[in-house]
C-alpha cells in the first residue's frame, strides 16, 4: 500500500496524494519538483564533468525562479495567524 504523499505531475493517477490549492501551495510544489529534478540530475552526474555540470543549470534556475515567487507571495501574506516569532520572517 503507498503511502499518501504530495502531488507528483510523474504520478497523476495516484487519488491519495495532496493537491496544492492556493498559489503558495503551487510554488512551494513547483519548489518541491525543481529540488526533486535537481537530485535526480546530480545522481547520476560525475562532478569532474564541467558539461555535466552545466545541466544543472535549468534545474537550478527554476528553483530560484520559484522560490523568488513564493518569497513574493509569502511577503504580502496575512501574518495574524503566525507564531510571534515568526512575524519579523
Amino acid at each position: 500500500m503507498e503511502k499518501t504523499g504530495i502531488y507528483d505531475a510523474a504520478q497523476p493517477d495516484r487519488d491519495e496524494s495532496w493537491f496544492p490549492a492556493s498559489d503558495h501551495a503551487a510554488e512551494l510544489i513547483a519548489c518541491t519538483e525543481a529540488c526533486r529534478n535537481l537530485q535526480r540530475l546530480l545522481n547520476g552526474l560525475d562532478p569532474q564533468d564541467a558539461r555535466g555540470v552545466m545541466l544543472t543549470v535549468p534545474p537550478v534556475i527554476e528553483l530560484l525562479d520559484h522560490a523568488v515567487a513564493l518569497h513574493g507571495l509569502l511577503k504580502t501574506a496575512k501574518r495574524s495567524g503566525r507564531p510571534p516569532a515568526d512575524l519579523d520572517l
